[in-house]
């Protein structure tokens, strides 16, 4: 979606600087200094001065490339009926505490900031005052999150229209400080003449897997096949077993290779343990889903096994993790399924993409997605879902999940939601809400030194909350 043309719509720099300047009078202080560029963004933070002057504000503007030169900017240069006294040629001149606002370059940004302007971008990284940036911190690209050379470094966001599928990676994350979202009140008319968008953004409660007639049973909430686990990697088979668990998958049937179940005192009663590779394989053909590579191990054996349960389970939507990835990379010929989801951190990604020049966290799942066929979750700040004619960002990110063992428990509740009848793009975005939501639960510090055993505690008490809300609604 082309959102600057979304922007130039004179009504819309009004709501945006008017939303602008609402922000900055929630500081504290009442000296600002506004960096005002050529572009729709300078005409923003022109709006928004003229409105901290009619609060008694004291303004001043620093404008390094001259008056704007977009109409509707320059229009709201003029109507800001003042004379040319508030602008300063330097900025940050003296040590008098103020407010910096970043109104130089927004999402159309696509080369590295240079001279004066590049040097006040640096001299944001060490400011003690306020330095909130209008729409995207200057310097930092609105679409894949990079910084293309000396960006701003703000405290607050205050970005318009829609999350930018660039906010969600750890680089821009150290640049945007927290985000303040703006409606602009986009119709539809606005939108079909920007196109179509780069990525949705999710947001709001997550579907629910639908109810079996007459209550069902253990079939109808889901079969599922666990390829996980190996001599010593035992605990990724437990994560992914736990993740099940939660999902409420209906039956699981579980093949560690070379290991037997009296070696394996934490599985529930309730898994069915296969003996062997050949009566695994026989429950393949009667599950809903399967679900491998958490902890799988990466022996030539291991690859061999992992192709064989894939060719006998090419109609079945399938989770792949951890070391079923790394095969994919060594084995890129594995023969997926159009129904697979491959569920990636950034550097198995990057080993999975094999191109660097690709970059930003939307595109590089957008490009893995093109490469293999099928579906991609790339986990992370930000995750994000690519799929055949769609691609989706779940903004937010815990600290809590930046642990050994979070993405086998996802990859547990992923499949158990799948084989539970959900669609991927739904049971995925199940799956991301109780995880970050169960996160976000924690109480300060714990995030700290807390453990995937506390977290799938954390993950149930969503669960049921959502089931309490959906079944009261």
């Amino acid at each position: 979606m082309d959102e600057a043309a979304l922007r130039d719509q004179p009504e819309l720099m009004e709501v945006a600087g008017a939303a602008l300047a609402r922000s900055i009078r929630a500081e504290t202080l009442t000296r600002v200094e506004l960096w005002i560029g050529p572009g729709n963004n300078g005409g923003d933070g022109l709006v928004a001065a003229k409105h901290l002057l009619e609060t008694g504000h004291e303004v001043s503007l620093w404008m390094p490339m001259g008056l704007p030169k977009a109409s509707d900017s320059l229009t709201a240069w003029q109507r800001l009926g003042i004379g040319h006294d508030l602008k300063i040629d330097h900025p940050l001149q003296g040590d008098q505490p103020r407010i910096i606002v970043d109104c130089l370059f927004g999402t159309g940004l696509r080369r590295a900031l240079s001279g004066d302007v590049a040097m006040a971008a640096d001299a944001t990284h060490h400011l003690r005052w306020p330095v909130i940036a209008c729409d995207v911190p200057s310097g930092l690209d609105a679409d894949t999150g990079q910084v293309l050379g000396p960006t701003v470094r703000a405290t607050k966001t205050v970005t318009f229209g829609g999350y930018k599928v660039g906010f969600f990676g750890d680089v821009a994350t150290a640049h945007h400080g927290d985000i303040e979202w703006v409606g602009l009140g986009f119709t539809d008319a606005h939108r079909r003449a920007a196109g179509p968008p780069m990525a949705w953004v999710v947001e709001g409660l997550p579907p629910l897997p639908p109810q079996p007639a007459g209550g069902g049973s253990k079939v109808s909430q889901g079969r599922v096949l666990a390829l996980v686990g190996s001599p010593g990697m035992e605990g990724a088979a437990m994560l992914a077993l736990s993740g099940l668990e939660l999902g409420g998958a209906g039956l699981v049937h579980l093949l560690i290779p070379e290991v037997e179940r009296h070696l394996l005192p934490g599985v529930a009663e309730e898994v069915m343990v296969a003996a062997d590779e050949t009566q695994a394989l026989a429950a393949l053909k009667r599950s809903h889903c399967g679900v491998a590579g958490c902890g799988l191990g990466r022996s030539g054996d291991r690859l061999l096994t992992l192709k064989r349960f894939l060719s006998q389970g090419q109609n079945l939507p399938w989770v792949l993790d951890a070391d079923a990835l790394w095969h994919l990379a060594e084995t890129p010929d594995l023969g997926l399924p159009d129904t697979c989801l491959l569920t990636p951190h950034e550097g198995e990604a990057l080993r999975l993409l094999d191109d660097p020049s690709i970059t930003g966290r939307v595109q590089v799942a957008q490009a893995l997605q093109a490469r293999f066929g099928c579906w991609v979750l790339l986990k992370g700040p930000g995750n994000v879902l690519a799929g055949p004619d769609e691609c989706r960002v779940f903004p937010g990110h815990q600290r809590a999940l930046a642990r050994a063992g979070s993405g086998d428990l996802l990859a547990g509740m992923i499949a158990a939601f799948l084989g539970r009848g959900m669609a991927m793009t739904d049971a995925v975005e199940l799956a991301i809400y109780l995880q970050m939501k169960g996160a976000q639960n924690l109480h300060s510090g714990e995030e700290e030194v807390v453990g995937q055993r506390e977290l799938k505690v954390e993950f149930a008490k969503v669960w049921r909350q959502l089931k309490d809300a959906d079944r009261s609604s």
